[in-house]
């Protein structure tokens, strides 16, 4: 029994082992798995280990294993026009922005290298004292990174369960527009006779407020509107006392909504003030999704900044397009931009076909969600990684750069390349050794507060070189 035991065992090593070396090949010429999934040069990618002194890093989301410095290909320069030639895709967004009579909003989806509102946050200013608006836009109830945002700052009371994009959803709950929701623990059941029947705001304030789940905002730009999206739980008991009790607070001042989750999607404005900060809280016999606050005007350029960590933009299609859909037909989004790549680098592949086919879906799918509205693609900024002590551009940065044009060009989207526009390869090395202060964190991947401003200006000269081809073209005369 024993003997057959470990025959048994050592089959299995043998097959697997087999597999491991033949699976380079079998991607190489099966069209669905090139497709798919990613593959690897050799058994030699498999147990090639980066030397010791390689790169510590701020985020390990974006950093991927790659090969040995004699086993990276030089890069080829792939020349990407720069600004794009696409231009008449953003034309409804460059109207709206030109009619100047309303909100002009900008979903603004990414990875980390927006996250905390860098890059946005520069764009977002100067939109605005061009072309009108306050606000910051679109807030989680909670952020993934806690206190990296400087331009919303957040603090939470109470109990909330957070799921976002990435991590296991076992209660299957729709993810909301920022990729994440909020469940508010319920109301103690001590409390329950009071609260069914409070109706008036002396019963109100007597819930437990200090032990519930609540949310805080202090925002750098003030708004003129709050508005606070939830969505419904799983059963309702269809009696409108039992609907959740929300409180907003506004500096000492405190009054009391009644929240109705009938709906996929539903907004409560929390205060049409001009403020720039606000808290709200919770009292509620059973869970419901909670997905964030907007701070905003009416009118003027809004940009929502939606940062998903780790992610090479296919996290995306975790939300159902339905949702997207029902933000959109409350937000009515003037323009969505991608900007992705980073995570995808791999400085030893040099067939990405694969993150084509994905981004094409990508492009696709936001096509769906998001009917009607002009996709702009952004590619990643430059990445150096570190070899032996020689530092260079990450080989893979071009050929995604390019992978990224290419699914612009065949989907008919407007095309922007960070890569390019801050000078090309060797770019990042200089912003972190040769910048004072420098303009990028030592992982020489993601750009610090200083850089990610440069990186805003670099991105709105190219959006307003476009604006001012817009008006060229209607024979509007450029400010």
């Amino acid at each position: 029994m024993e003997r057959d035991q470990f025959g048994r065992a050592y089959a299995i090593l043998i097959l697997s082992t087999v597999l491991v070396l033949i699976y380079p090949w079998v991607h190489a010429n099966v069209p669905w798995l090139k497709e798919h999934f990613r593959s690897y040069a050799g058994v030699n990618d498999l147990f090639s280990n980066p030397t010791e002194d390689s790169l510590t890093t701020a985020f390990q989301d974006s950093l991927l294993p790659s090969a040995p410095a004699d086993t990276i290909p030089a890069p080829k320069p792939e020349p990407i026009p720069f600004p794009s030639k696409t231009q008449e895709g953003m034309n409804s967004f460059f109207e709206a922005l030109r009619a100047g009579n309303s909100q002009v909003r900008i979903a603004w989806f990414g990875d980390s290298a927006i996250e905390g509102d860098l890059i946005c946050q520069t764009v977002r200013d100067s939109l605005q004292r061009k072309f009108g608006g306050t606000g910051n836009g679109f807030a989680p109830v909670i952020a993934r990174v806690r206190g990296f945002r400087h331009t919303i700052q957040d603090e939470n009371t109470g109990k909330w369960y957070a799921r976002y994009l990435g991590q296991k959803n076992p209660r299957s709950i729709p993810f909301g527009l920022a990729g994440s929701y909020f469940l508010a623990d319920t109301l103690p059941s001590v409390f329950d006779s009071l609260y069914i029947h409070a109706h008036d705001t002396a019963a109100y304030a007597l819930l437990p407020w200090e032990t519930l789940p609540g949310a805080s905002f202090k925002a750098t730009r003030s708004a003129q509107t709050v508005r606070l999206f939830y969505g419904k739980p799983d059963s309702l008991t269809g009696y409108r006392a039992d609907d959740p009790i929300c409180k907003v607070e506004i500096g000492e001042h405190a009054r009391y909504l009644r929240l109705h989750p009938t709906a996929e999607l539903t907004e409560t404005r929390l205060s049409d003030a001009r403020i720039r900060e606000i808290g709200f809280s919770v009292a509620s016999r059973f869970e419901f999704p909670v997905f964030g606050i907007s701070m905003e005007s009416p009118t003027g350029v809004i940009l929502d900044n939606l940062p998903s960590r780790g992610n090479h933009g296919d996290r995306l299609m975790q939300t159902p397009v339905e949702m997207y859909q029902a933000f959109d037909s409350l937000m009515d989004y003037d323009l969505v931009i991608l900007q992705f790549g980073l995570n995808a680098l791999a400085a030893e592949m040099e067939d990405f076909s694969w993150y084509e086919a994905e981004m094409t879906r990508l492009v696709r799918f936001m096509r769906q969600a998001f009917p009607g509205k002009p996709i702009l693609i952004v590619a990643p900024t430059d990445r150096a990684i570190k070899y032996e002590d020689i530092l260079m551009t990450d080989p893979s940065l071009p050929r995604v750069t390019a992978v990224l044009k290419r699914v612009s060009e065949r989907e008919k989207t407007s095309f922007f390349s960070f890569y390019e526009a801050m000078g090309g390869s060797g770019t990042m090395i200089d912003w972190v050794d040769n910048k004072t202060p420098r303009l990028a964190n030592l992982d020489y991947t993601h750009l610090n507060l200083q850089g990610a401003e440069i990186a805003g200006r670099l991105f709105l000269q190219y959006l307003l070189k476009e604006y001012d081809a817009y008006l060229a073209g209607k024979n509007e005369p450029v400010e």
